[in-house]
């Protein structure tokens, strides 16, 4: 902040598809081009925490993300279906049975995906404009 009342301001920021395939390799691309390579968890909930830090920090900014139709197809039903059974391994047995009933929906190419997660999380915040190209 400059003077602690106006917000430093963001270019628009582009993440390319084209640069990965899964979502581990999404928050390799979003380490480097949003976060300057700064390290952080890497889970869907620290990508949103991140993108409200960024957001506090530099008020309203857009995200492109360019080859987002390659990555539609990269992050659909078989890398969420590799995602959900990695969550499974780890799941405390009260969230199994959910986790389960999302599997069953994946395996039947139903319900949200990785790529609808990563949407989502971008758009549930405020200030944040996101183009899909």
């Amino acid at each position: 902040m400059t003077n602690g009342d106006t917000k430093h301001p963001r270019p628009e920021l582009k993440i390319d598809g084209n640069r990965f395939s899964t979502l581990e390799g999404f928050f390799d691309e979003v380490g480097e081009v949003l976060f300057g390579g700064r390290p952080w968890e890497r889970s869907l909930e620290a990508f949103g925490a991140a993108l409200d830090e960024m957001l506090s920090e530099y008020g309203p900014m857009s995200v492109v993300w360019l080859n987002s139709e390659k990555s539609r197809v990269d992050l659909g039903y078989p890398e969420t279906l590799r995602q959900i059974v990695e969550r499974l391994k780890y799941a405390h047995p009260d969230s199994r049975q959910a986790i389960l009933f999302e599997l069953e929906k994946a395996r039947n190419r139903e319900g949200d995906t990785v790529f609808t997660w990563l949407v989502d999380t971008f758009g549930r915040r405020e200030g944040l404009k996101l183009e899909l190209v």
